[in-house]
Formats: C-alpha cells, structure tokens, sequence
C-alpha cells in the first residue's frame, strides 16, 4: 500500500491524505486526529481513498491505519503517524475591498490586503480565482509586499456574478510562513455608468450599460 503525503513530519495540510493499494482492494480506513475520525471516500474501484479536503490542521498528528486484501483475498495491515507542517508565521487576509452580497460599479478592482509581507507571491498569486458570470479577461499585480490587486482588461461586464476564491491555507507564503485560511466572497457589479470627457469636442458623454443616455458641454478649463 501506499500513502501519501510520503513525508512523516511536516506534512502539508492543504493537501489530502490518500491511501492507495497497489495490487488489491481496500477494506478498511481510518484516519485518526485530535477532533476524532477523519472524512474520506473511496473511488469506485475502491483501490484509493481520499480524505475530504481542507480538513488537516497545522501542527497535529494523524494515525492512519489502512486494510487491503490482494486477489486471493489475503488482507494486510499498515499503520503510519504524520504530523503537520507547524509554521512560524500564519499569513491571514486582513481585508478585501468588496464584501459579500454587495453590488458594486464596473470600476471596482479587487485588493487584498494581507496582514504579514508575502515572499512567494508567485505561490499565492497561483491559486487566487475569479470566477464570473460574464467572461472577464484580468491579472492580478502586487502592488507592495502585502498587497495585490485584480483587474479586469476594461470594466467589468455590468450585471455580473463575481466570485473570489482565496484557497490559501497551508500555501507556503515565505520562509516558515504559510497562508492561515481558505476565504472567498460573492458579489456582483450593477448597472454599468460610465462618462467619458472629450477634450477636443469638450462633450461629456454619460453611457448606460454601453448605451449613450446622455450628452453635456464640459470643459477643462483654460490651458
């Protein structure tokens, strides 16, 4: 049988663990920590199974304990103890500029904020998703050490489902630190408002949703 992660001591939390029979069927697991038996499945075959995901702590022992039997039916038993990953720094998300179950005008980019410098951004930047109702075509920036900002090409497409997933917990952020929860947050923009000044006609055009509702006389003012 085998078991992953094939490490002992500092095991990753944001990954799950899978028992895997090489040459059998398994009749029996169970994955033993603090809070009691852990959650898994198996695959059909029911030659692996996994533990349900983000459900590892930092820093903790689990007992693993799994039963196969080969072809002629013969069982056999493998016990194995690992222990998690205990950081020296937890990075969490201090703020983010939208919040739940808000609308929000075209305009509005996405900041994180977190709450410690992140060394690896690469790492971080690699498992943030936005998720829309309308396609969007965006990238995310750093803007300093704790900061970094997702926005979208143009505007964001007016009426729009968005959703932020920030699955972070236990990705290694810099030496010893490692992100402390996953997060994510659902909103949606509103109708898109937006004006645009002509310098040379000196017209302020307001559109709606792409639409021109309105038209001024604007000036900048003397050069």
């Amino acid at each position: 049988m085998q078991i992953l992660p094939g490490v002992d001591r500092k095991a990753p939390v944001n990954q799950p663990i899978v028992v895997v029979a090489e040459d059998g069927t398994l009749a029996d697991v169970a994955v033993q920590g603090p809070k009691g038996l852990l959650k898994g499945s198996y695959n059909p075959e029911r030659n692996t199974w996994t533990s349900k995901a983000s459900t590892l702590d930092f820093n903790t022992k689990y007992t693993i304990e799994a039963t196969a039997t080969n072809g002629a039916g013969n069982p056999t038993t493998v016990e194995r103890t690992i222990k998690t990953v205990n950081p020296q720094t937890l990075v969490g998300i201090s703020s983010v500029s939208v919040a739940d179950d808000v609308t929000v005008g075209v305009g509005m980019p996405i900041r994180v904020t977190f709450d410690a410098p992140v060394k690896n951004k690469k790492a971080v930047e690699e498992q943030l998703q936005v998720k829309t109702s309308t396609p969007v075509v965006g990238a995310w920036s750093w803007e300093s050490d704790e900061v970094v900002v997702f926005r979208p090409k143009k505007y964001w497409p007016d009426n729009t489902e968005i959703e932020v997933v920030m699955p972070l917990k236990g990705v290694k952020t810099g030496p010893g630190a490692y992100g402390e929860a996953n997060n994510e947050i659902s909103y949606q923009t509103g109708d898109s408002m937006v004006s645009v000044y002509d310098a040379n006609k000196h017209t302020l055009v307001v559109k709606k949703n792409g639409k021109v509702v309105k038209k001024f006389p604007a000036t900048s003012g003397k050069p």
